[in-house]
């Protein structure tokens, strides 16, 4: 256990910093920019969808993906949800953004690549927000990719359970898309570590 808590401290140090403002005293939200470090936090059994199996072309209302011990459900709100032919899913008009919803209770660690696409499912640079919803709280953060891989991670640990996770184009004229989409929870002692971690550093803040 001395190794997954020295494995939590390396991956989390910047994550902190990242999140000491935008907590609440109901809610501890951790943020990862880093896919490996948020992978190494994670408790083992969590679900990754590349969205493979996703026939390009799809245009559906909604999509129910599952796993072992999880479901996600993908929507665009007001629009529907489209397989690009780079086996990723996204909104289907360039003005629409994507929810992604949990079954209740089940995920506190959602994860995935998110950036924007043209209509020819290229990547496009440009803005996106991330959204992470729980219950009486919203964490927002702002990416810019620099392409489908390099600065589009952002992850997220919670200390309680994910409604969902929205996400928004900042960039007119392009269309929000993600892959590689992850759920699952953090490692018990991992978070009970990390949770001890918070409150010293917000006490030692509040003092200054």
């Amino acid at each position: 256990m001395k190794f997954q808590l020295h494995k939590w401290r390396a991956a989390c140090l910047s994550a902190l910093l990242l999140t000491l403002g935008a907590g609440s005293a109901r809610s501890m939200v951790i943020v990862f920019t880093n896919r490996a470090a948020f992978l190494n936090a994670l408790a083992p059994g969590y679900f990754e969808d590349n969205f493979q199996s996703v026939v390009p072309g799809t245009n559906v209302a909604s999509l129910v993906r599952a796993g072992p011990g999880f479901s996600v459900t993908h929507t665009s709100p007001g629009f529907s949800v489209y397989g690009t032919s780079g086996g990723e899913i996204g909104a289907f008009t360039n003005t629409g953004g994507m929810l992604a919803t949990m079954d209740p209770g089940t995920v506190s660690a959602v994860g995935a690549n998110f950036f924007l696409t043209t209509i020819d499912d290229l990547f496009a640079p440009g803005k996106l927000t991330i959204s992470l919803i729980q219950s009486g709280l919203t964490t927002n953060m702002d990416i810019t990719p620099i392409d489908k891989t390099t600065g589009s991670f952002l992850g997220f640990i919670s200390d309680v359970p994910v409604v969902s996770l929205s996400v928004s184009a900042g960039s007119a004229g392009k269309f929000t898309t993600y892959d590689n989409f992850i759920v699952g929870i953090p490692e018990p002692q991992g978070l009970l570590w990390l949770g001890s971690a918070m409150g010293f550093m917000r006490r030692r803040a509040a003092r200054c």
